[in-house]
Parts: structure tokens; C-alpha cells; sequence
């Protein structure tokens, strides 16, 4: 899947990038209006062929809000693991035809993280297990240069971009 993101009209703010077809803008508002605000979306566009691509999203006040609640993860050291849990314990999945939105309420998140809330040890486990598996078949250049799931990710529009750019 490509990683792109657009801009698109109020209630769901998606940063400039690749452009989008005027069917799934329209679907994606049409999700984005029944949501809360202050929510980061995670949307996956699957194509009849098989293919597809994957960009975020946020909801009215979620750019700043996860830009904060990146502020506070990065002062407090949280990493891929501790972005994974948080992500599961707070989202839903809302499907419209080929697109699939992962919806991530920010404000339970951010509580959580302030709270002390981090990944289980097994998870934790399971990505230092796939960070080695990824230093056994790329290197630690690779691993260094392309942090992956082990590296906080983000959500927010500063982070997020951040980690696309490190991806790529």
C-alpha cells in the first residue's frame, strides 16, 4: 500500500500529499461527519485488483490534540510498543464499501499516557523479537535508519510525517 494524504474540507483535515479521487474524499467525509472530534484516522482504500493505499486523517481540534499527545509520549519516552497498545485499546473500525477507517479517540489516549499506561510485556517482546528479525534480514543501518514499529509513530500531523518521511 502507497501512504498518501490530501487536504479535504472540514470536519476531517488530511495534510497535503497525493492526491485523492472525488468517490473516496466523499466517503471519508461521510465517515468523518458521524465521529467525534478530535480524533486521528487511520484509513485504509483497498483496490478491486488487490492493490491499495493507506493515509491518515483527523477530525476537527485532533491535529493539535495529537500533536500534544506526541509531546507528552516523546517526554515520557514511549516507543512503538507503547503506540500499538494505546492505539488498540482505543479505536473502532468503520467500513464503507473498500475503505476501512480506524478510528482513535485522542483524548481517552492522551489520558492514558499521562496515567502511566504502557505496553505489556508481551507485545513489548514481540516487537523487540520483529526489530531483530528486520536486523537479521536488512542490518542495523536499515534498523537505524528506518525505525519501524519500534519507534513511537504518532498521532499527530507533525510525528506522523516525520515517520513517513524516515520510511520512505
Amino acid at each position: 500500500m502507497s501512504h498518501g494524504v490530501i487536504l479535504a474540507p472540514a470536519p476531517v483535515h488530511l495534510p497535503t500529499g497525493a492526491p485523492i479521487d472525488p468517490l473516496t474524499k466523499a466517503v471519508i467525509a461521510s465517515i468523518a461527519d458521524g465521529l467525534e472530534p478530535e480524533a486521528f484516522l487511520s484509513i485504509d482504500q483497498r483496490y478491486a485488483d488487490g492493490g491499495g493505499r493507506h493515509f491518515y486523517a483527523w477530525t476537527n481540534g485532533g491535529e493539535q490534540l495529537g500533536d500534544t499527545v506526541d509531546s507528552v509520549a516523546s517526554v515520557l519516552g514511549l516507543d512503538g510498543a507503547d503506540g500499538i497498545h494505546l492505539g488498540e485499546l482505543h479505536h473502532r473500525v468503520v467500513e464503507r464499501g473498500r475503505v476501512r477507517t480506524y478510528v482513535h479517540p485522542l483524548r481517552p489516549i492522551l489520558a492514558d499516557i499521562q496515567r502511566g499506561v504502557r505496553a505489556p510485556e508481551g507485545l513489548r517482546g514481540r516487537v523487540e523479537r520483529f526489530r531483530e528479525d528486520v536486523r537479521a534480514d536488512l542490518g542495523d543501518d536499515y534498523v537505524r535508519r528506518v525505525p519501524g514499529v519500534w519507534a513511537w509513530f504518532g498521532f499527530g500531523p507533525t510525528t506522523v510525517a516525520h515517520s513517513l518521511a524516515r520510511s520512505r
